[in-house]
């Protein structure tokens, strides 16, 4: 009844971004499956391996590159933070908060990624068995750069410090003021560190360009979990001027605004997915309708997320040092396929440990 109330005033209530999270994350997933897909096919054309005429598939991931590229990150980093918000405000004990988190995160890791980094270090590229640790441990992402499973590293150290984002964030009076100013130096810092250090900036930018979106999921987490709404009309101005910006900022050759022009299509790209997603929702609960496939299959994504990613990025890294031309669409096709039920696997093992 609240959601049907909700929008007939033609108010967005925001708790619709945690009742569709499955889904979002679910889509978040796909979208990092088809970027992936994309840059290959846009380095195979720079390089003169593919020509647009070759496959349909071609054009439509170029303009997939140019213009989306990466933001199903940025919607994954977002949900995150929204996530850790519920988590600790339910227990607020940093100790039990960081088992539970590392833990969920670095059971499916080891899983995937112990094996692949021993076949990918060890049989494909004939590295000494010292280099395994160093890149399941992220060394080589912080000294080389070395950005397979970045992701991984960037919650891993997201979590460390969210305990203090929420302190700093909640347990006070200034919420708002808190928030601008820890938003400023998820900014500056980097900035600063790319002016003062700019080949050791290069290496991590991955990673701590986003940081500020995540920022924003934490600083959310709260206003979505106490259900503030917001007037649709704004949904719309803000996908709106999300997209603009993003069409006069996709061509910039600066890694720093690319990113942070990626982040704030990515806030525009959110909403207005979480308002649709809550009017068909609203819809399908009217006329007693059943799921549709294509949402049930996000819906179920969205369970496996972290596992897609994993599987994922590291079978699609083994299919390029096997030297397979992942910009074919049939050999890409076989790494999706090869990730589903890798993914499930995955997350079935790691069901069962219990640390």
């Amino acid at each position: 009844m609240q959601r049907r109330k909700d929008i007939k005033e033609n108010r967005l209530d925001l708790n619709a971004f945690s009742r569709n999270r499955l889904y979002l994350f679910g889509l978040a997933a796909f979208s990092i499956v088809a970027f992936h897909y994309s840059y290959d096919v846009q380095k195979a054309l720079g390089l003169g391996q593919i020509a647009m005429s070759d496959n349909l598939c071609y054009p439509i991931f170029y303009a997939y590159f140019l213009f989306v590229r990466s933001v199903g990150v940025e919607i994954f980093l977002f949900l995150s933070g929204m996530g850790l918000y519920y988590s600790y405000s339910k227990d607020p004990d940093p100790k039990r908060f960081l088992h539970k988190r590392m833990v969920k995160i670095w059971v499916p890791y080891t899983i995937c990624a112990a094996p692949y980094w021993i076949i990918r270090d060890v049989f494909l590229r004939g590295e000494p068995w010292i280099r395994v640790p160093e890149d399941f441990f992220f060394i080589t992402f912080l000294t080389e750069g070395q950005h397979m499973i970045w992701f991984v590293f960037f919650i891993f150290v997201m979590y460390l410090l969210y305990p203090w984002f929420y302190k700093i964030l909640f347990q006070t009076e200034h919420e708002t003021r808190n928030f601008l100013l820890l938003f400023a130096a998820s900014i500056a810092i980097p900035v600063a560190y790319s002016l003062v250090a700019h080949e050791a900036f290069v290496l991590t930018n991955i990673a701590t360009l986003r940081i500020p979106i995540f920022v924003i999921g934490c600083w959310m987490g709260k206003k979505i979990k106490d259900h503030r709404d917001i007037p649709v009309w704004s949904v719309f101005a803000l996908a709106a001027f999300c997209t603009v910006f993003r069409v006069l900022t996709w061509h910039s050759e600066s890694a720093i605004q690319a990113r942070y022009s990626a982040g704030i299509f990515s806030l525009g790209v959110m909403v207005l997915l979480v308002y649709l997603m809550d009017r068909y929702e609203a819809h399908r609960n009217k006329i007693s309708a059943p799921d549709g496939p294509l949402m049930r299959l996000f819906r179920w994504a969205g369970g496996y997320s972290l596992e897609i990613y994993l599987a994922h990025v590291c079978i699609r890294n083994i299919f390029k040092n096997l030297d397979l031309n992942t910009h074919e669409p049939l050999v890409y096709l076989g790494i999706v396929v090869l990730a589903i039920p890798a993914a499930v696997l995955i997350g079935k093992l790691s069901a069962r440990v219990h640390l």
